[in-house]
């Protein structure tokens, strides 16, 4: 019901956390075996070499010294406001306004749904049958429909039968 591309979001994450696992088990190994440990200092010090012959091929004037010390920052920032944006489009669907009316003279209405909520719960109240209960609201993002979407959530005891006032079987319920 929201606007989130589920397969897009399940990529992100798998790479995320294949990226995060990698480097949680490099740096484990790192700390505790010592030829993981000079392979680290090996390819950190080839890495850190190669920067600094890249440097000059791309002269600033002073004091940055190099375009690629701008660049690497920027692009970390790139990176970081991608991020934050892809996580501001997540979710979104959800809604704390059962319904709402805009009426120019009497002025707004809208409905909570915690009123909804409240009311469906003094509705159960004297039902055994029934444990617990849950009311959302929903968005939907099509033309046809702006009114959210409600969902009620009811959680009914072991045994009990959803046409209510019979048990398992089809027979009479028992009134406990």
């Amino acid at each position: 019901m929201n606007s989130t591309n589920r397969a897009m979001n399940r990529l992100l994450l798998a790479t995320a956390g294949l990226v995060l696992l990698a480097a949680g088990l490099l740096s484990a190994g790192a700390g505790l075996v010592p030829a993981v440990r000079e392979q680290w200092n090996a390819v950190a010090t080839g890495l850190l070499e190669r920067w600094q012959a890249l440097l000059p091929t791309a002269p600033a004037p002073e004091p940055l010294g190099s375009w690629w010390s701008l660049a690497l920052p920027a692009l970390l920032l790139l990176g970081a406001a991608a991020s934050i944006f892809w996580l501001t489009r997540q979710g979104g669907g959800r809604t704390g306004t059962a319904a709402s009316e805009q009426d120019p003279e009497s002025g707004d209405t809208a409905v909570d749904v915690s009123y909804l909520a409240t009311a469906v719960d003094e509705a159960l109240k004297g039902n055994r049958a029934v444990v617990g209960s849950s009311l959302t609201a929903w968005r939907h993002r099509t033309k046809r429909n702006t009114a959210p979407a409600l969902r009620l959530t009811l959680q009914a005891r072991k045994g009990a039968s959803p046409p209510g006032g019979r048990g398992p079987g089809g027979g009479p319920g028992r009134r406990d």
